[in-house]
């Protein structure tokens, strides 16, 4: 959907596929938010492809743990 190979964004954060300021410190605030209150989340944002058109997007996340480490 994003136009990426896999390679580009494994081990990135979600946020680099934002297209605008207020989004991508909106998921960040909420990634941590999650992190903090092991309490999922949802909401939407607009993403950007490769190309650089856009598209809207729901997301659904929660915290897992691996290793003794907090993921979103």
């Amino acid at each position: 959907i994003h136009g990426y190979a896999r390679e580009e964004l494994v081990g990135r954060p979600m946020w680099i596929l934002d297209n605008h300021p207020w989004d991508a410190e909106h998921i960040r605030r909420s990634a941590e938010h999650i992190r903090r209150n092991d309490k999922p989340a949802r909401g939407r944002a607009i993403h950007r492809r490769k190309d650089g058109s856009t598209f809207m997007v729901e997301y659904h996340a929660r915290s897992i743990r691996l290793d003794g480490r907090t993921y979103v």
